[in-house]
């Protein structure tokens, strides 16, 4: 008797281990989802902690501000710009692309993007300041990415947005989570449940939601399993939250800037 039981859990001991090691292989065939942070901004100083952080984490693909680091040529020579790009930047991210405010879209700007970085793809960004500019921006249909806080993001965006959106082809409005770290814990409970209403229009846009830690040190970086947590917490559905962190974003960066810029001016 003991042995036919010690047998027995033998062959199923053997069954678990075959059924366990062809899911594995299974696993292992399917294509690694490619996670991006569509904006940080370093500086010069934090540039390659920054970016070692945010591999170690799990991210892809980095975006990376241009802001700060315009500003930081003056201090700093273009050379050690160059070579912090080169052996940092390029080597951790094939894909890498700058992000540039719409107030430096000018063509010395670009001239210098092209002097540091050589050719790269540029995703140009607006920070409306209030409900008017955002719906501004929306109407206009440029730049490509409006960038929203999610404190902003949650008091005013409205049906109204949702539906000039739906009517503009090529834009994108992204949520930046920087500032929600920052609050103290009434404001970040008072965004939650203000947050929980918005979800709505998410999933009405979710094809033109890109969500970003907008991280300017490794204190305000989000991995991307945190990211997917901290967005189910708020209500927003697997697929969208998959969408903005990873489907948007890539589709964004298939299409240049150019090409957007002369479909809009058709």
């Amino acid at each position: 008797m003991i042995f036919s039981i010690t047998k027995v859990k033998k062959k199923r001991n053997l069954l678990s281990g075959i059924i366990y090691t062809n899911i594995l292989k299974r696993v292992r065939k399917l294509p690694r989802r490619k996670f991006v942070d569509f904006h940080t901004s370093p500086t010069s100083e934090n540039l390659t902690e920054l970016l070692l952080f945010e591999k170690y984490l799990g991210f892809s693909v980095v975006g990376i501000s241009f802001q700060k680091l315009y500003y930081d040529i003056e201090k700093i020579s273009k050379s050690k710009v160059k070579k912090l790009f080169s052996e940092y930047f390029r080597k951790m991210f094939p894909e890498p692309f700058i992000k540039i405010s719409i107030e430096l879209a000018h063509k010395e700007t670009k001239k210098l993007i092209d002097e540091l970085f050589g050719e790269i793809p540029a995703i140009y960004f607006y920070s409306p300041s209030n409900e008017k500019d955002l719906e501004s921006a929306i109407r206009k249909g440029y730049p490509t990415v409006i960038t929203l806080e999610l404190p902003f993001f949650v008091e005013v965006f409205s049906e109204k947005h949702v539906n000039l959106l739906k009517q503009a082809r090529y834009l994108f409005i992204e949520i930046k989570f920087k500032e929600l770290l920052n609050l103290k814990p009434a404001e970040r409970a008072k965004i939650f449940g203000l947050m929980r209403r918005k979800k709505k229009y998410l999933e009405k846009i979710n094809d033109k939601i890109i969500f970003s830690s907008g991280a300017e040190d490794i204190a305000q970086t989000i991995s991307p399993r945190s990211f997917r947590c901290l967005l189910a917490l708020l209500g927003v559905s697997e697929s969208t939250i998959l969408k903005g962190l990873s489907e948007n974003p890539h589709n964004l960066l298939k299409c240049p800037e150019e090409a957007v810029i002369m479909e809009i001016e058709k």
